[in-house]
């Protein structure tokens, strides 16, 4: 195992590989969209949506803005090779959806609701290219749902 950072610190030096750099306001999430290929999205300073892919050994596109304007951490999907879809919730705390299927990206698209956390996003097995979200709501209950991924 190797980490993808480099940094001396007061308490020393921790050694990677390859670092995938930015500025991130949440945790990152990452899915594998396809044959050597590996897609990081985040929430960046500006409180927008930030994308990077890599090809798994340590070289990087650079990074791209999504736009947007996240109250937390995206979560991302990968039902078929090339295709993308993530997920965040927004300042009115709906949950909104931005795909990709080919070239470009698609325009955000709400899916509604009202929640209190950061989503989570699976495509499940023989699930037909649907997305299985999973979010918490204001009465601190897990829900779900299925929604096409693209």
């Amino acid at each position: 195992m190797s980490w993808s950072a480099v940094r001396t610190t007061p308490y020393g030096t921790a050694r990677g590989t390859a670092r995938p750099g930015g500025v991130a306001t949440s945790d990152p999430s990452v899915v594998a969209s396809g044959s050597g290929r590996i897609d990081v999205f985040v929430r960046g300073s500006d409180n927008a949506l930030w994308h990077r892919s890599g090809d798994g050994a340590g070289t990087w596109k650079a990074w791209e803005s999504l736009d947007g304007v996240l109250v937390g951490a995206p979560a991302a999907a990968s039902c078929a090779p090339g295709h993308l879809d993530v997920f965040a919730q927004g300042t009115d705390r709906g949950l909104w959806q931005k795909s990709l299927n080919g070239t470009p990206w698609n325009v955000w698209t709400s899916l509604r609701g009202y929640w209190t956390g950061n989503p989570g996003a699976v495509c499940p097995p023989g699930g037909g290219g649907n997305v299985t979200l999973v979010e918490r709501g204001p009465d601190l209950a897990l829900w779900n749902t299925s929604t096409p991924g693209t």
